[in-house]
Parts: structure tokens; sequence; C-alpha cells
């Protein structure tokens, strides 16, 4: 019989924190899809590339006070653009960002 109770304990225990843990992953769930959030923009200017320029030139002639790690301007630029495989050419012009404006959101 004592082992009946311990074991029915235990199954009890592993049932309650199976529900909580249900109940505390609902609520994240949905307390983050009513949260507002911030976005992250960048203000930017058209830059026309000259003879000589690689993305990651004109990635550090840009840099904005250490708000983004060069790695990362260099891939914001190139998605933003459309470069495929960093290849610019003299003459294109391209969005560079200049300055972080950051705002809140609804979601």
């Amino acid at each position: 019989m004592k082992i009946g109770k311990c074991i029915m304990g235990k199954i009890d225990a592993s049932v309650g924190i199976l529900i909580l843990s249900i109940a505390l992953f609902c609520w994240t769930t949905i307390s983050s899809a009513d949260s507002s959030s911030e976005e992250t923009n960048y203000i930017t200017t058209e830059w026309t590339v000259s003879e000589g320029d690689s993305i990651w030139s004109i990635a550090s002639k840009n840099r904005m006070d250490d708000e983004l790690p060069i790695e990362q301007l260099v891939e914001w630029i190139s998605m933003e653009n459309n470069i495929e495989n960093g290849k610019i050419y003299p003459g294109q012009k391209i969005d560079v960002p200049i300055q972080l404006h950051t705002f809140a959101s609804n979601n």
C-alpha cells in the first residue's frame, strides 16, 4: 500500500508540473502577442558608387557611431539594395543608412 501511495504522489506531482508548464507557455504566448515591440529603421541616403568603391568601404565611410558593427552594416546594405556577391559598379545608386530610428509599435 505504501508503494501505491508513493507512486500516486509522484504522478500527481508530475501532472501538476505539466499543467503549470502548459499554463506558463500559454500565458507567455498570449502576452507576447499583445505587447508592443520596438522596430528599428534607418534613415537612408542615396550613395553613388565611385570607381574603386566596395560595399565594405562604403559601409566604413558611413558608419554610424558604432551603433551597428561594420559586418552587419555591410550585410544591411547588401540586403537592402539586392546586391548579390558584393558586386557593385561605378554609377550605381544604393541606399546607405545614415541614422538609426527606433520607435515602438503595437503588434
